[in-house]
C-alpha cells in the first residue's frame, strides 16, 4: 500500500522525507554506481526476526513493525528501512538531492 503525501503513518515526525523527495546513494559506496529513488511514501512492514512457537520475539521494533520508506526505483517500486534512509555517515544512507 502507498501512503498519500499527507498520511501521519509515522506521527507528527517532521524529520522524514515527504512525498516526492528524490533521493541518491551509491551501491556498495561505489561513486561510479548512483542509484537514485523517488519517496513515494511510507508503511509499516513485519520485521523479519523469527518466531517460533513458544519463543519471544527479539524484535527491536514496537510490535514487531519496521518503518519503511515506499520508493520508486527504475521505475518499479521497492522499500527501504527508515533508519537506514537517515544514516548520516559517509557514503551511508541516501541524500537528499531534490523534491518535486
Amino acid at each position: 500500500r502507498v501512503f498519500p503525501p499527507d498520511d501521519k503513518v509515522f506521527g507528527n515526525d517532521t524529520t522524514q522525507h515527504p512525498y516526492g523527495t528524490k533521493l541518491l546513494t551509491y551501491f556498495d559506496g561505489d561513486k561510479n554506481k548512483p542509484m537514485h529513488a523517488t519517496v513515494l511514501g511510507s508503511r509499516w512492514k513485519k520485521d523479519g526476526f523469527c518466531k517460533y512457537p513458544g519463543m519471544a520475539s527479539h524484535s527491536p521494533y514496537v510490535d514487531g513493525l519496521e518503518p519503511m520508506y515506499t520508493l520508486l526505483m527504475h521505475g518499479e517500486l521497492t522499500q527501504d528501512g527508515l533508519m537506514d534512509a537517515h544514516m548520516e555517515e559517509e557514503g551511508v544512507g541516501w541524500d537528499v538531492i531534490g523534491r518535486e
